[in-house]
Parts: C-alpha cells; structure tokens; sequence
C-alpha cells in the first residue's frame, strides 16, 4: 500500500497557544495563500494584549490561518468568510480535529465585500484583511471593515497586501500603528483614531 503524498503547500503549522505546533491541511489551491509563519509570529506579537477573548473576522479565510491562530491564542470567537467551499470545509474539519467548541467560530460561504456592506451584528474586536492581491481594492476594504458597525472603538484591523501601504489608502479616522514587510509581503496594523 503507498502512502499518501500531502501536496506541498498544503500544510501549515500552528505556532502559538493552546494548538501550539499542530499541523493542519488545507486544499492545495492557487488562490490560498497563507499568511507565512515569520508574519503570523510577529502579527499576534503584535495583537498579544488584544487577542484574547476578542471577537475576530476573516474576511478572505483561504487556509483560515489567522483564525487558526486566533482561536489557539484564547480568542472568544472567529468569523471566516471565503466563497471557495473546499477552503471553507478543510477550516471546519481543522476546527473539529484541533477540539474547538462549535460556539467559537462560524464558517460561512460568502463574498467578502458584500458580506461586510451588510453586517449588521456585534462589532469585532480585530479583523484580519488579506485578500487576493491581484485583485484587492485596499482602500475600499479598510472603509468597508473600519466603521463602528464593523470594528469596536478599540478594534484593530490586519491589512497583507503585494506593496506598501499608503496613508493615502486609509480613511480618515484610521492610523497605522505598525507595519512591515516579508518577502513580497507587506502587512500593517492600523486603529482608529
């Protein structure tokens, strides 16, 4: 009997909190493009004081990584959003194998875009942008996702985009409080103001 070759690419590791070091798999697609250890380690470095008990969403979900590792850290709850169903079943059957208590996320199909213009629940405390960069319009998205019907007075929101952020590209109300750059990966934290 040959065993199974996992697709390279595939695969991630959880690198911190109660998951700590846990693999999970994910649909080897073009589209999904985690976000790279090196990021996610100095991203939740960053969020450590807001992370836990925090209401989160993922937007663009993919690999569902940002989730993964908010939920390891103590976040309260993750919202993950993609429209891909085969990204969206591997997060729920990861969430399932990590243990995580079905009132800790949600795994919804959805467009991104139209999803946020329409929400009208609990606002969240950190929300995680990292869309496709070919076709991103990042402006656009942060005053989609920085409004107090979407992000808490004290939310934070990820931004990982292909180039640089620009102040010209955030609202007004809205200040980068960090950023950085990996590779081809750039990625910011911004606040309200």
């Amino acid at each position: 009997m040959s065993k199974k070759v996992v697709p390279k690419g595939s695969q991630l590791r959880i690198i911190g909190g109660e998951w700590r070091s846990r693999q999970v798999q994910f649909p080897d697609l073009a589209s999904v493009r985690p976000t790279p250890d090196r990021v996610r380690e100095t991203l939740f470095n960053w969020l450590r004081s807001d992370i836990h008990d925090a209401r989160c969403l993922e937007p663009f979900a993919g690999s569902g990584a940002l989730s993964l590792e908010s939920l390891s850290r103590g976040a309260l709850f993750c919202h993950a959003l993609d429209l891909v169903p085969e990204t969206l079943a591997a997060l729920s059957t990861n969430l399932k194998m990590l243990g995580a208590a079905q009132e800790r996320y949600c795994c919804e199909r959805a467009d991104a875009r139209s999803w946020l213009r329409n929400y009208s629940g609990e606002p969240f405390d950190v929300i995680f942008l990292d869309p496709p960069f070919a076709d991103s319009d990042t402006k656009d998205l942060l005053a989609l996702t920085m409004t107090p019907t979407l992000l808490s007075a004290e939310g934070r929101v990820y931004v990982e985009t292909g180039t640089a952020l620009e102040a010209t590209q955030l609202p007004e109300h809205a200040v980068i409080l960090r950023q950085k750059q990996a590779a081809a990966v750039h990625y910011a934290l911004i606040a309200p103001r």
